[in-house]
């Protein structure tokens, strides 16, 4: 009597192995490009936040009272010229600042601080803000936040910018 059993061959074996491990390798592709996307989500919101919060302190500035230290030290370090450059990832103005968030005196110079293209948040984020007067506008100033930082991986750096329009 003559059993007809049969294993698995070498090349079925090898087969299964290789569909095994594209579906493995394809799985962790997905994994690393969603952590990858979720990361530069959180990058981004934080970034947002803290510029937004370097706008709301301009406005506290502004509604405080137009006689404050700090909003005399910010209208007036202000330049004629054009809108940044917004891919270049430092600060063209030599009167770029950003505002301390721990203070919370509009009356205390130091409120404001003066930018020089290093790194201010968290030691994270570089964010600087650039008052700019419209050309043919007088009686307006633009704030220009902008921010830069290292992507996820060190790959390139990112960069976000904000607009605000203020009157004087």
């Amino acid at each position: 009597m003559r059993l007809n059993r049969r294993g698995d061959t070498i090349i079925e074996v090898l087969l299964a192995t290789v569909v095994i491990s594209i579906v493995i390798a394809g799985a962790y592709t997905l994994t690393n490009r969603a952590t990858r996307i979720n990361q530069t989500a959180i990058e981004r919101t934080t970034v947002s936040n803290i510029m937004r919060e370097q706008i709301e302190l301009i406005r506290g500035a502004r509604t405080t009272g137009i006689e404050t230290a700090v909003w005399l030290e910010i209208s007036g370090n202000r330049t004629s010229s054009t809108a940044p450059d917004y891919d270049a990832c430092q600060s063209t103005s030599n009167q770029a600042f950003y505002m301390d968030s721990n203070l919370d005196d509009f009356n205390n110079a130091g409120f404001v601080i003066d930018y020089d293209n290093s790194i201010n948040y968290n030691n994270l984020f570089r964010v600087w803000v650039e008052a700019y007067q419209p050309s043919g506008i007088t009686d307006y100033i633009d704030f220009h936040v902008r921010a830069c930082w290292e992507g996820i991986g060190g790959v390139n750096e990112q960069t976000a910018s904000l607009v605000m329009r203020i009157a004087e």
